[in-house]
């Protein structure tokens, strides 16, 4: 819970790496969230630090700082709204640092096409739609769990980590007839 807490603080910070010698890896004593690489003991030191860390030739850590990558996964029936709008406002007030990856620029004709998106992400933010998990955000999201990409809920004016998903995924055909009714109201 406590490395939970300080992967969300280094994403909100920007940081995206953290890079470790040859040692350090063949002993496979890191976690892969995405596309960060953490180790319990470069945690709490790594949390300040934008250089080289040196602890008795034990563990080399670098933290960079980059434009982290979100991926905004969000009901099409919002694409080019002020709901939508509102909506990346908050991600960039939330994350610093971050490049928003959109994925109504896209506009591709297969699912898979979008998750090969989702894979070059960090995160993945999304939103529900009347409390429902529309048929492609749901995909989207299991995606990113099944890659550990850390995964985040627009709720409201907040943005909160998710680990699981509490609410059922809408199928297709469950999707578009919830588009329907809604474009009728």
């Amino acid at each position: 819970m406590q490395n939970e807490r300080v992967i969300d603080t280094l994403l909100r910070q920007g940081f995206i790496f953290v890079v470790a010698n040859k040692k350090f890896l063949k002993k496979r004593r890191f976690r892969l969230y995405g596309n960060i690489i953490v180790h319990v003991k470069t945690l709490k030191p790594a949390l300040f630090l934008d250089h080289n860390y040196n602890e008795r030739n034990f563990i080399i850590a670098v933290l960079r700082r980059e434009r982290i990558k979100i991926y905004f996964a969000h009901p099409m029936i919002e694409y080019d709204t002020l709901e939508e709008e509102k909506n990346i406002s908050l991600i960039k007030k939330h994350f610093k640092n971050a490049t928003i990856v959109n994925p109504k620029k896209y506009r591709f004709k297969d699912m898979d096409s979008y998750l090969r998106v989702v894979s070059k992400c960090d995160v993945v933010v999304f939103k529900k739609f009347k409390e429902f998990i529309t048929a492609g955000v749901g995909k989207e999201i299991t995606f990113a769990f099944k890659r550990n990409i850390p995964v985040y809920e627009i709720l409201g004016e907040e943005i909160v980590r998710v680990k699981e998903l509490q609410n059922e995924i809408l199928n297709r055909d469950e999707t578009n007839y919830l588009y329907k009714i809604a474009s009728k109201l």
